[in-house]
């Protein structure tokens, strides 16, 4: 569910979805990922960067014996996002006035959608 309300635009309803699923599966990492996706999207820098250190420190824990190769993908392109936006933010509450969104680096587009 909480990916369809991701995709549904419905923001405080997939986190709250996330924070559910985390309580029902603590050690799955691809919830952790999943959800970092949800708050990155949202311009939720510090909070997409914790759960995306959680799914690290879960994949190392619990490391599949043959890894999705798409999971391994969009992690490799979120971390490095998620820092750039951390830093942009710390940039912005210095007094910057450059909008989030702004120069946002695109993660993956949904075949037909563009940013």
């Amino acid at each position: 569910p909480a990916v369809a309300l991701a995709h549904l635009d419905d923001y405080e309803n997939a986190c709250k979805s996330y924070e559910q699923a985390l309580t029902l599966e603590r050690d799955n990492p691809l919830i952790h990922l999943n959800y970092s996706i949800v708050l990155y999207n949202n311009g939720e820098m510090r909070a997409a960067g914790k759960q995306f250190q959680l799914f690290k420190s879960k994949t190392q824990t619990h490391r599949p014996t043959n890894p999705d190769s798409e999971v391994e993908s969009v992690a490799g392109r979120l971390g490095p996002a998620i820092q750039v936006g951390e830093e942009r933010e710390g940039r912005r509450e210095k007094g910057a006035s450059e909008e989030w969104r702004q120069g946002r680096p695109v993660l993956w587009e949904e075949e037909g959608q563009e940013e």
